[in-house]
């Protein structure tokens, strides 16, 4: 059943709002996070669900049809009355802009980053550390280890009969391992037969992507809305990673420490890197 507040609360709401939005214009609006307080505070307990709207930024839009979105802070939204204005650059929208594509967010447990999804269906990347549990956005956190663990036991028990006997003892060896290490085995193994590897990596993109989908149907999307999102999280796996200007080995260098500061830790102990900077490593640090 769908609630509605009484037209005295609703008026008061819409009045209050009003006059917080006005009086935000000076310093460019008023904040999502701000907006939903102040409903929240009129309405204790409010849930978007319970009065017909998705959430709390349609249910202002449709109190006050003058106001509107008009640009982003990072991952907030800014109401205000005027024109949409393009965002001006801050330092979360400038860290999302670093961030590492939407899948690549996805598929790392242990990422700094998540998605965050509109009720439009647009797919941001964010800071999991800049999340704001009353922020006027629906948040995708990346897939658990265990998921990915479930998937290459699922991948082993579907794939078991057609593994070369030696390959399939390595992988069942693999996953024995209870801690973090278990991925870097299991990586090592596939990519030793090129056939494995090409199954693996198709069957686990498949249920990764099924993952996905799930994922998003739990959220309160419209069904166009979810689609858009789970289209525009894909598209970001093939999109081409920036390059570094040509020559600039300082750009090089900041660009693969940015990399590997957003691996997780199984990725980390997959790494592939040169013996002898290794070695050279661990004798300098004694």
């Amino acid at each position: 059943m769908t609630m509605s507040l009484e037209p005295e609360m609703r008026a008061a709401l819409a009045s209050r709002l009003e006059t917080a939005m006005r009086e935000a214009e000076p310093r460019g609006g008023l904040l999502g996070t701000e907006a939903a307080r102040l409903v929240r505070a009129v309405v204790p307990g409010f849930i978007p669900q319970a009065y017909g709207v998705r959430s709390v930024r349609e249910y202002i839009l449709q109190l006050l049809p003058a106001a509107r979105v008009v640009r982003r802070a990072g991952v907030d939204v800014v109401y205000g009355f005027g024109e949409t204005v393009s965002t001006p650059t801050t330092a979360a929208s400038a860290a999302a802009d670093r961030a590492p594509r939407a899948w690549k967010s996805w598929v790392s447990p242990n990422g700094a980053h998540a998605i965050a999804v509109d009720v439009q269906g647009t797919a941001t990347v964010v800071l999991r550390s800049e999340i704001r549990s009353d922020a006027d956005a629906l948040i995708v956190e990346p897939l658990t280890t265990a998921a990915h663990r479930l998937i290459a036991e699922q991948f082993l028990a579907s794939e078991r009969a057609r593994l070369p006997d030696e390959v399939a003892r390595g992988l069942e060896e693999s996953l024995r391992h209870h801690d973090g290490g278990w991925w870097w085995f299991w990586v090592r193994r596939t990519r030793a037969d090129p056939d494995v590897n090409k199954a693996w990596l198709t069957f686990r993109r498949k249920e990764l992507e099924s993952s996905l989908r799930a994922h998003l149907e739990t959220l309160a999307l419209s069904a166009d809305a979810r689609e858009r999102a789970f289209q525009c999280i894909l598209r970001s796996r093939e999109a081409p990673a920036p390059s570094p200007p040509d020559g600039d080995l300082r750009a090089l260098r900041r660009t693969a420490r940015f990399a590997v500061d957003s691996l997780s830790e199984e990725q980390l102990r997959a790494l592939l890197l040169p013996l002898g900077l290794v070695y050279d490593a661990l004798r300098a640090r004694g």
